[in-house]
């Protein structure tokens, strides 16, 4: 009886061993290709990280030359509008035909985007009528084109670093995964060395729990 009792816990033990040896192959075919596709899209981010970087350092240089842009035109705009005033505001006030040859003048020195803005604040009568404003460039619906794009490559340039920045983390948690599945490939390695089928399983179990947190991991991640 002892010797057939023996004999029948042989094969069990034997199933037993080749489970195992059955979970560690799929464990390591898992944990290689999750590791190989990890490496894959955290390249990837890498690249889009790199790429958005380049598009915000461009758009900031956009934007600092169309800045640069506005000022001139600002200040010119203020300059020609001073001489403007200096030259016309006592003869319109006193002589409003005179307003003619100011136009002309505004007309020959002056921008045509600005033009647009002179002629509005000059048709809410500025000189006799207190509520105007005191100069074109204090109303609602003043702007500059060029300030309006820069602020507008501003814009865009924050964006674009903003999506280098969350890419470079997208990157960062690909390669926190990678690290997950290489603890899969480390204790599944290891398992191979211990005969205890015991120690072999606990082994086995703690390569199953790094599995399933690296998939986890990659599969709340964004892909590319």
């Amino acid at each position: 009886m002892a010797e057939g009792s023996e004999g029948s816990s042989e094969p069990s033990q034997s199933r037993f061993d080749y489970w195992l040896e059955v979970v560690g192959s799929i464990l390591l075919a898992a944990a290689v290709v999750a590791t190989a596709y990890s490496a894959y899209e955290s390249t990837r981010w890498n690249t889009v990280q790199a790429n958005a970087f380049a598009t915000a350092g461009s758009l900031r240089n956009q934007s600092v030359s169309a800045s640069n842009t506005a000022n001139t035109q600002l200040s010119y705009d203020a300059t020609t509008y001073g001489q403007f005033v200096f030259e016309f505001r006592d003869e319109i006030q006193q002589d409003p035909e005179a307003l003619s040859e100011a136009r002309e003048l505004a007309n020959n020195l002056m921008r045509d985007e600005f033009l647009v803005y002179l002629d509005e604040w000059l048709g809410l009568n500025p000189l006799n009528n207190p509520d105007a404003p005191r100069t074109p460039f204090e109303l609602d619906s003043f702007s500059n084109q060029a300030q309006v794009e820069s602020e507008r490559l501003v814009t865009e340039a924050e964006a674009s670093f903003q999506e280098a920045k969350d890419a470079n983390e997208t990157g960062d948690s690909y390669i926190l995964a990678t690290v997950f599945f290489a603890s899969v490939l480390f204790f599944t390695g290891i398992s191979s060395k211990f005969v205890n089928p015991n120690l072999k399983s606990a082994i086995l179990m703690l390569a199953s729990i790094a599995l399933v947190a690296g998939l986890v991991r990659v599969l709340t991640l964004p892909f590319h």
